[in-house]
């Protein structure tokens, strides 16, 4: 109910006081989080040309922050959600290849056990199916570095 009102007393704002930096980034704020029109604000930006340097600390944090929040969506909105980070794919990939690299080290010091094994004297019945565990670790050993 308040929008309206909000939207009247900053244009109002804005004509008074045309070259108010403040003014343009609560501008910038207004049309991106409350008239949520990202392309609004992409105009507005570009239009004001803001130098950053120049800014006060606060001011410069709120348009990172305001950067960062659409990084972020653009970000999710490329993965196919909203709140899924670059970050998060990243971390679950590290995490994906840690599993995989443990992995094949597990396969291949079974296969190194039970080449071992193997090679020990054992009853000739025992000794196929060493052999056929040893097959059936290679080829699982090729499927997984595939």
């Amino acid at each position: 109910n308040d929008v309206p009102l909000l939207l009247h007393l900053l244009k109002r704002a804005m004509q008074e006081y045309p070259d108010s930096i403040s003014l343009r980034i609560y501008e910038i704020l207004v049309v991106r989080f409350v008239k949520q029109d990202q392309n609004g604000t992409s105009a507005l930006e570009r239009r004001y040309h803001i130098d950053k340097k120049a800014l006060a600390l606060d001011l410069r944090y709120v348009l990172f922050a305001l950067e960062r929040t659409k990084f972020k969506e653009s970000a999710g909105a490329s993965l196919g959600k909203g709140n899924f980070s670059v970050v998060n794919v990243m971390e679950f990939d590290a995490g994906m290849d840690k599993a995989t690299k443990s992995h094949i080290k597990c396969v291949g010091a079974l296969r190194k056990f039970w080449g071992a094994t193997r090679q020990a004297n054992r009853p000739e019945r025992r000794q196929l199916m060493i052999d056929e565990m040893l097959q059936q670790m290679k080829r699982l050993d090729v499927a997984i570095e595939q």
